[in-house]
């Protein structure tokens, strides 16, 4: 395999054997064919506090992170910015470039904004981490 992608988080508690197993350092965290999808979204349901008598908690936030529109946009933008450098490693990357430095900061952006706005009307009148 050349792209390996994972929600990251802890949805995925089996990735890190996987791809131990694998043996593909193209695919290993760190190498260029490996996405943690939850990059560039801010996470919601931080808990302040790790204690089993909150429930099921996720440590580093609510892992759910696809079940938000915008959320999928910005996986989406994360699993093409991987396919680029697996592209630019297979020396296959033209004119790709001049689309992504162009047509791509200004609306992930423009995403993360509307997240963060999201997240702070979501939380009036509660505590949110």
């Amino acid at each position: 395999a050349d792209l390996f992608v994972t929600t990251g988080l802890d949805l995925e508690l089996w990735v890190p054997t996987l791809l131990d197993r694998a043996g593909n350092r193209k695919i290993m965290e760190g190498g260029p064919g490996y996405v943690a999808a939850y990059t560039g979204i801010t996470l919601v349901e931080v808990p302040v506090s790790l204690s089993r008598a909150g429930g099921d908690i996720h440590a580093e936030g609510n892992p759910h992170i696809h079940t938000d529109p915008i959320s999928v946009i910005i996986i989406g933008l994360s699993i093409l910015s991987g396919l680029v450098r697996v592209l630019r490693t297979l020396g296959l990357v033209a004119r790709i470039d001049v689309l992504l430095d162009t047509a791509v900061p200004g609306p992930i952006e423009q995403l993360k904004l509307a997240g963060r706005r999201r997240k702070r009307a979501a939380c009036l009148g509660r505590r949110c981490a």
